[in-house]
């Protein structure tokens, strides 16, 4: 009687694991994720509906944050900036490779 008990309770416990894995299964590999990113946009048009990931809303935020800076052109005519020197070096032509990169090389 004490086997017959303990086989009923590993079956058990058994299928609710198994029921319990297919549960997580669903809920993270079927079951459809509800569209938070999708962003409603309203023109003189009628409403269109784009589908804008969370990444390209938060650079979308940060161009917009960039279009309000105004810069102070005030500072071009200061004497500290005018006084500022040029350091740039010139990079010399080289030559280019050949015109098919593809073509076999000979020597």
């Amino acid at each position: 009687m004490a086997t017959s008990n303990s086989k009923q309770i590993i079956n058990i416990l058994i299928v609710l694991v198994v029921l319990v894995a297919l549960f997580l299964a669903y809920i993270y590999l079927i079951k459809p994720k509800p569209n938070s990113d999708v962003t409603v946009v309203q023109t003189g048009a009628p409403t269109v509906t784009i589908e804008v990931s969370l990444e390209a809303q938060r650079i979308i935020g940060f161009l917009n944050e960039l279009n309000t800076i105004k810069l102070n052109k005030d500072i071009l005519s200061l004497l500290s900036y005018q006084s500022l020197k040029n350091f740039k070096v010139p990079i010399p032509a080289e030559a280019t490779s050949t015109p098919n990169p593809f073509k076999e090389i000979k020597f």
